[in-house]
């Protein structure tokens, strides 16, 4: 089925009137057991309904968070998932029309439609009925249908590198790296792409590059996608004016560190500077004498 714009709008009216009519301290309420529907009047074929997952893999009974799903001919087009264990909430949508402002795109189904969503940093139901009147009150002749093919990739990468980052059962982990490590294999080899170290947990995250940046041309929201730790400050410096700093500043934090054949990649590439090499250098070397330290004394 092909999701019109003003159709998505219909949809997200009604959804909005059910989430309005909840009682928002019930509504988050994890201990809810049983799955509610509310069947849409004059449309037979679809329904809100609102169910209670586990917030992530490592969940308990307790941390279980809603997700509000507008069904439509087996379809869901329209979903809400507010994660009360990690403290965000998540909009998803499909349409045909093209890629709403704010929106990441992450693929295109069979009907056309392109899948894309945006992720609040707040789990309050006043800023999730708040995005959704903004999407009640969207103007159509906005929406935008440019350069969709590389914003769909870009999307997808953004969705990989995130993947990668959340944190997931094992199993899961072994089975998305093996689906997603070529793919990312390529855009690191391409310069899209970089892997560092987190300093603080020893694990491998990915992120943007300048080089991707310029390439891509993403959006303060892509920004954030990609280092979910940035401040408001943070994501606000970015301009189009100098679209790298943040990026070179995320290069230089302490958090992230580099295995030296990725920072001679940055440093050939142009990324960085000599100097900024030998501090990145030194950074990792004296990362790894920490390391060998640990491993000495836990040998005791």
């Amino acid at each position: 089925m092909s999701i019109q714009i003003n159709e998505l709008k219909r949809m997200a009216t009604n959804l909005l009137e059910i989430v309005e009519r909840a009682d928002a301290l019930e509504l988050l309420n994890s201990k809810q057991e049983t799955e509610r529907k509310f069947p849409i009047e004059g449309h037979s074929d679809e329904l809100v309904s609102i169910a209670y997952h586990p917030s992530s893999s490592y969940a308990t009974a307790h941390t279980k968070s809603p997700k509000i799903s507008y069904h439509k001919d087996g379809g869901i087009p329209l979903e809400v998932i507010i994660n009360t264990h990690e403290g965000y909430s998540r909009i998803s949508l499909k349409t045909v029309s093209g890629i709403l402002n704010r929106y990441i795109p992450f693929s295109r189904d069979i009907y056309n439609n392109i899948g894309q969503d945006i992720r609040l940093p707040t789990t309050e139901i006043s800023e999730v009925e708040k995005e959704l009147k903004s999407i009640v009150n969207f103007d159509s002749s906005k929406i935008s249908k440019e350069n969709e093919e590389m914003k769909i990739k870009f999307g997808q990468e953004l969705k990989a590198a995130g993947k990668l980052r959340e944190g997931l059962d094992p199993e899961t982990q072994l089975l998305l790296n093996a689906e997603l490590q070529s793919e990312l294999d390529d855009l690191i080899r391409e310069g899209v792409l970089v892997p560092s170290i987190s300093k603080d947990t020893g694990e491998t995250t990915y992120g943007t590059t300048i080089k991707g940046y310029r390439i891509h041309q993403p959006t303060p929201e892509s920004v954030q996608a990609f280092w979910p730790s940035a401040s408001l400050e943070d994501i606000k410096s970015v301009s189009p004016k100098d679209p790298a700093a943040f990026i070179k500043q995320s290069y230089m934090s302490e958090n992230h560190l580099f295995e030296p054949h990725i920072i001679f990649k940055l440093r050939d590439s142009g990324e960085i500077t000599a100097e900024e090499e030998k501090i990145l250098l030194g950074r990792y070397e004296a990362y790894e004498q920490e390391r060998e330290k640990q491993k000495a004394l836990n040998k005791k």
